[in-house]
């Protein structure tokens, strides 16, 4: 489906019922300074009526550097087992100077089996600037309003040392993108700066057919040709695989926000009892070396336990503070308010699960990592304080589908 409706009906329409879509428009506002600096500006025009564009291999050239060195994956064996959680296992990555990468992107014999993909490029250009100087964001793009409200590169980019989950590909025709789930169990969005790919999803769940009985729903697909200009939103542990039509490149970001939230908490749950259960076997890990836990965590997954409940807390209190904000303003958007208000409930309560859980050690978790006893107590006080929160918001919030239909 193609949509351009507000960043709250896109937010329930789309992330709280956690289904696809594809996006239009996005191209002449957030992305307007890198389609017209990323794209050739001579175009052709096929039979069907699609423009045909090509990449401006000068503006890498200029702005990044020939020598600079890129992240080539390489996938030799023409195909990528998942996990148990559905991630594509890791393909080999070799450096290759953006030189040579333009070169062979272009050659004639085929390489589908190598692929530029999760290129940290804006992560890069900002490494570039002098210090206080945030431009490169804005002279690249704009993260769309839909898409603003990421509690993961939120919280990173802010106190991880500049880490992101924002990627950068470029493949040539053919190349692909294995069948897989986003990692965390996150959304992810993708927009085609220039080319053409073939998504396909997997629905995800069971059904059940006219004689009520479980139908695999895993095995029922669907195709969607994403164009030049068009943006892509990926749900949270739809599996799926993409196929590169031309030469292709995209903006990707893996994102998270209170809509999916509760899946990315599952997915560090189930990694933190394979930890255990490695930890298990070895018998080298103290019971009590939470460190040495919460390193094994984030490098699996990106993310420890201690990070996990940070990004959460610094969400809350910057949703509670527009909330306290706006409560005397007469203009204010009660829509808005109300999607905040659900955004702070949805949190909380994941907050409180992590809290909650035993098996996790929370505090222990806190203070291997922050290094302070007294620190880590504050920290799960403030946990405390917010998951008394729910008391006030009760639970659950009425059924928004009653809003969503209302006129």
């Amino acid at each position: 489906r193609t949509i351009m409706s507000t960043p709250s009906k896109f937010k329930q329409e789309y992330c709280f019922r956690n289904v696809p879509c594809i996006i239009r428009g996005f191209n002449e506002f957030d992305f307007k300074n890198v389609s017209q600096s990323w794209k050739k500006s001579d175009t052709t025009t096929c039979a069907a009526g699609n423009d045909i564009t090509s990449i401006n291999y000068s503006w890498f050239e200029r702005h990044v550097g020939e020598d600079t060195l890129v992240p080539v994956r390489i996938d030799v064996d023409g195909k990528n087992e998942l996990d148990k959680d559905g991630r594509a296992e890791e393909c080999a990555t070799k450096m290759m100077s953006l030189k040579d990468w333009i070169v062979h992107s272009q050659e004639d014999r085929s390489n589908e089996e190598e692929y530029l993909k999760d290129w940290h490029l804006l992560q890069l250009l900002r490494s570039r600037l002098p210090v206080g100087d945030t431009a490169t964001s804005h002279l690249l793009y704009k993260t769309p309003q839909y898409f603003e409200r990421d509690v993961l590169n939120n919280f990173l980019e802010r106190y991880s040392d500049g880490g992101d989950y924002k990627f950068v590909y470029w493949g040539p025709r053919g190349s692909q993108t294995r069948l897989h789930s986003d990692v965390l169990h996150s959304f992810s969005w993708s927009f085609n700066v220039v080319g053409a790919k073939k998504w396909t999803f997997y629905i995800p769940d069971s059904s059940s057919d006219n004689n009520g009985k479980d139908v695999n729903a895993s095995s029922k697909t669907f195709e969607v040709i994403q164009r030049t200009g068009e943006t892509i939103f990926v749900p949270s542990k739809w599996k799926h695989e993409v196929t590169n039509l031309v030469e292709t490149i995209s903006i990707n970001h893996n994102w998270i926000t209170s809509a999916n939230i509760d899946n990315t908490w599952q997915c560090i749950y189930s990694e933190i009892k394979a930890i255990e259960v490695e930890i298990n076997e070895w018998g080298v890990v103290p019971s009590d070396d939470f460190e040495a836990r919460e390193n094994m965590l984030r490098g699996c997954i990106g993310l420890d336990v201690t990070m996990f409940i940070l990004m959460l807390l610094l969400e809350v209190s910057e949703l509670l503070a527009m909330v306290f904000a706006s409560i005397d303003d007469e203009t204010r958007d009660d829509d808005a308010m109300y999607d905040c208000l659900q955004s702070v409930y949805n949190l909380i309560k994941v907050l409180g699960d992590v809290s909650a859980c035993q098996e996790v050690n929370a505090v222990q978790r806190l203070q291997a990592v922050i290094g302070s006893k007294t620190e880590a107590i504050q920290a799960q006080e403030c946990v405390t304080f917010v998951t008394r929160l729910t008391d006030i918001l009760k639970e659950p919030l009425p059924d928004l589908s009653i809003l969503t239909h209302a006129g």
